[in-house]
């Protein structure tokens, strides 16, 4: 079918898209979905990955806004071989960095996460 007020449907997918490049890929169900690629792309290149309404990508981070990064696999942030978020300073506005470890949606100090045994994980992530 083609363009409707901003909405390309098919069978399985919707595309919205606006006049200023942001889009965004829904499922039949309306929930956020794009398999292979992002399912929110701005204009400026920030990118957010969906599967089923969920967070999620298992090679990079799924959310990429600027420099802030933030890798969710099955809606759990979640990262193996480094922190799960990362946030640049906003100086102008005082706002520090942030740096967090995450592993299946449990948080974890920078000495817990780096303290943890080589056997208890395998690499799921790469940087993004």
């Amino acid at each position: 079918m083609g363009p409707q007020g901003g909405l390309i449907v098919h069978e399985i997918l919707c595309l919205f898209t606006d006049f200023d490049g942001y889009k965004a890929f829904y499922d039949k169900q309306g929930l956020r979905h794009r398999e292979g690629g992002p399912a929110i792309v701005q204009p400026n290149g920030d990118r957010e990955y969906w599967t089923r309404g969920v967070r999620n990508r298992v090679d990079g981070a799924a959310f990429i806004y600027g420099k802030t990064r933030e890798y969710w696999v099955d809606g759990k942030l979640h990262r193996e071989d480094g922190p799960a978020m990362y946030r640049s300073p906003k100086k102008a506005i005082g706002m520090p960095a942030v740096t967090q470890y995450w592993i299946d949606g449990v948080q974890l100090t920078e000495k817990e996460f780096k303290s943890r045994s080589k056997g208890e994980h395998k690499k799921v992530s790469k940087n993004g």
